[in-house]
């Protein structure tokens, strides 16, 4: 569920033919220009409290697969960042497309 308590579900349902984000693959888009930012928390280990948080700045587009363990996120710098669905224990992870390619081409 994001920032606006719209769940993984519901982003894949909200992908429309007037609302599509293009990719070459399987995955699915949306809009995230709304958010100023967008936050993860990734527990330590299941005996802790102890919480990592991971922002993203600016978030611009989001990629989901149906089915997928993961989405990513593309941010305003061009930065994808690939980050465990929730209930997926994992890190984030991110990378910068080369120049003129797809930000997610799988």
């Amino acid at each position: 569920m994001d920032d606006n308590g719209t769940s993984l579900a519901e982003l894949e349902n909200s992908v429309t033919e007037e609302n599509p984000i293009a990719v070459k693959s399987d995955m699915l888009g949306g809009d995230l220009t709304n958010e100023k930012w967008r936050e993860y928390e990734f527990f330590v280990d299941d005996d802790s409290d102890v919480v990592c948080i991971y922002r993203i700045k600016n978030p611009q587009k989001l990629f989901i697969r149906k089915g997928g363990t993961t989405h990513r996120v593309l941010d305003a710098k061009g930065v994808v960042h690939c980050v465990p669905g929730v209930g997926q224990q994992g890190c984030v992870l991110r990378w910068k497309p080369r120049k003129g390619t797809e930000p997610v081409a799988f």
